[in-house]
């Protein structure tokens, strides 16, 4: 159909109403022929970007659970107000607004929000958005990349107590994306947008990948050379202080978050702990293993999705739909776990 309609506009055979089409409208209709095709494939990238929706708005339910538990560390170690305590540090202003994230949290909400916008740029890029739409989202990225690298140029510190989520991870990729809030201005055309968007696309995995390397914690016990120890072993741990109390360890969503369940002492050991706590701190892990799951499979979606723009077409749009239904799942797994109550 297509090589007729080539063939036919060349020839001016066309004919429309009992006349000619002339040259002029075939070159106008030959021109427009690109614009539709690129279209190919909206609703299966349509679908993609309301899974991630549904992802993102599950991720943003983990870190409201975060940035409770980030603000009871400082109020563990900050209030209530003593002789030790009496000032006041700026740092410290975001954990007394109640309306606002705490830092770390602060963080990890702004650089998902990073990987969203870059998920409407490619929905923005499949269903044929302005240049100036395009560069404006690519601007906001790289204007976020800056604000982040501004404020946390190292470890978010937690509190007094020196606990804090270690940001190193997220560095070099917002470092990678500061650039795009100039760059961005100097793309006209939709093919630079998509160009620079496919070259952008690993960038944006290490961001979810930064995500996840900082939920967890790996404890590195002085008596062992820094490996950790063999927890199948059954005196393994026995009398040690726990993962982010007493013993070098990379601090982590996960150290935050079971700080306020073991906060009774410096030298707490597993033994000391009660029933009580013990399976707070299980339902916290349950919850962050979900968040880990969640973000994975994010990187999942995003691979697929990028594929797709590259790929063009109904065929990558194929292999996108192919990711939604564990990105789907996974959400709904992890919705279930906050009901239930998991902190």
């Amino acid at each position: 159909m297509l090589d007729r309609l080539i063939a036919e506009c060349l020839g001016s055979r066309l004919v429309v109403r009992g006349g000619r089409l002339s040259r002029l409208a075939c070159a106008v209709a030959l021109l427009s022929l690109p614009l539709a095709c690129s279209n190919t494939g909206v609703p299966e990238f349509q679908a993609y970007q309301a899974a991630y929706i549904r992802a993102d708005s599950t991720g943003q339910a983990v870190l409201d659970r975060l940035a409770v538990a980030e603000r009871q560390v400082f109020e563990l170690s900050q209030a209530p107000l003593a002789v030790n305590t009496v000032g006041f540090s700026p740092t410290h202003a975001r954990y007394f607004v109640q309306t606002v994230d705490p830092p770390a949290t602060h963080l990890l909400r702004r650089s998902l929000g990073i990987v969203a916008n870059y998920n409407a740029a490619l929905g923005g890029l499949a269903s044929g958005e302005t240049a100036e739409a395009m560069a404006a989202r690519l601007v906001q990225i790289g204007n976020t990349a800056i604000s982040l690298g501004a404020q946390f140029a190292g470890p978010v510190t937690g509190g007094a107590s020196g606990l804090a989520v270690d940001a190193t991870p997220l560095s070099a990729p917002l470092n990678a994306l500061k650039p795009l809030a100039k760059e961005a201005l100097e793309l006209k055309t939709l093919a630079e947008f998509r160009e620079r968007l496919l070259q952008d696309a690993g960038t944006m995995d290490d961001v979810l990948a930064g995500l996840i390397e900082i939920t967890g914690n790996v404890p590195k016990r002085p008596e062992s050379g820094g490996a950790p120890s063999d927890p199948r072993q059954s005196d393994a741990g026995i009398g040690e202080p726990l993962p982010c109390k007493g013993i070098e360890t990379t601090a982590s969503i996960f150290c935050v978050m079971i700080e306020p369940v073991i906060d009774r002492a410096d030298d707490i050991t597993f033994e000391k702990l009660t029933e009580e706590e013990v399976a707070r701190i299980e339902n916290i892990r349950v919850l962050l293993a979900s968040w880990v799951v969640l973000l994975e499979e994010s990187r999942l979606a995003l691979a697929a999705a990028v594929e797709a723009v590259r790929a063009g077409g109904q065929a990558g749009s194929a292999t996108l739909l192919t990711t939604l239904t564990d990105l789907d799942l996974i959400v709904r797994e992890v919705r279930t776990t906050l009901a239930t109550g998991a902190n």
